[in-house]
């Protein structure tokens, strides 16, 4: 019981730091770089942490039986409604409903593809599932940290919203496939006790539908031009 009061109030104070100096670091700095270093110092903080708890973050191998190709092909499967689904929301003329468009867009597409494909996916994953999940298994088990982290991993995600990001009704119209999104996220790490897996899956959806609506925009004759002073909102992942 000393230990599950330990872990569990752990856990909800570096969610907690972590908001904060995410907030006052990312709303208050002008540096072009500034979501990149955040995601760096997560990975940081991450590794330091595993070292004092003994987390089993899963840098080395991957248990590769069916329990873990299953969440790993349904990680595929999501990306693929998700390319689906815009697809039709571009041709019904929709796609601003769901997705921030021009927030998304903001900034070069070298530096996009940078953030989306390799700083946010390898931040978030490190820190929620190699950190916070882990954390909450110490004191509830498996299942119980994985409900644990979607709650928590979807609701930061609401930060989007206060950040002016996207609205409150894009935000809504995503929470299911992010609902989905992490809970696949969270039984892969499970089951493959391997992080580079969740963080392929997570970089295939950011990462893959930056590029969509990037082609789709440009086809389109959509002239968005970058950011100079780099991202202007808090949060820039999906």
């Amino acid at each position: 019981m000393t230990y599950l009061v330990l872990y569990i109030f752990l856990a909800i104070l570096i969610i907690l730091v972590d908001v904060l100096l995410n907030k006052l670091w990312l709303t208050h700095s002008c540096y072009r770089y500034k979501t990149e270093i955040a995601n760096l110092i997560r990975v940081g903080f991450t590794i330091v942490m595993s070292l004092v708890f003994n987390l089993p973050l899963g840098f080395s191998g991957i248990n590769s039986g069916w329990q873990t190709w299953l969440p790993f092909f349904l990680g595929i499967g999501l990306f693929a409604i998700s390319y689906f689904s815009l697809q039709i929301a571009y041709k019904e003329g929709v796609t601003h409903e769901y997705i921030p468009l021009n927030n998304l867009l903001d900034g070069s597409l070298g530096e996009k593809v940078l953030l989306l494909g390799l700083f946010v996916p390898l931040g978030e994953e490190l820190f929620y599932r190699g950190l916070i999940q882990n954390l909450f298994v110490k004191a509830i088990g498996a299942l119980g940290a994985i409900l644990l982290t979607i709650l928590v991993f979807v609701g930061i995600h609401y930060g989007n919203v206060i950040s002016g990001f996207e609205t409150k009704e894009q935000f809504f119209s995503m929470l299911l496939g992010r609902l989905l999104l992490t809970s696949v996220l969270g039984w892969l790490y499970l089951e493959s006790q391997s992080i580079w897996l969740p963080i392929f899956i997570h970089a295939l959806q950011d990462l893959g539908t930056y590029l969509i609506v990037y082609g789709k925009e440009k086809k389109l004759g959509s002239s968005k031009p970058p950011n100079l002073l780099g991202e202007k909102d808090s949060r820039t992942d999906i």
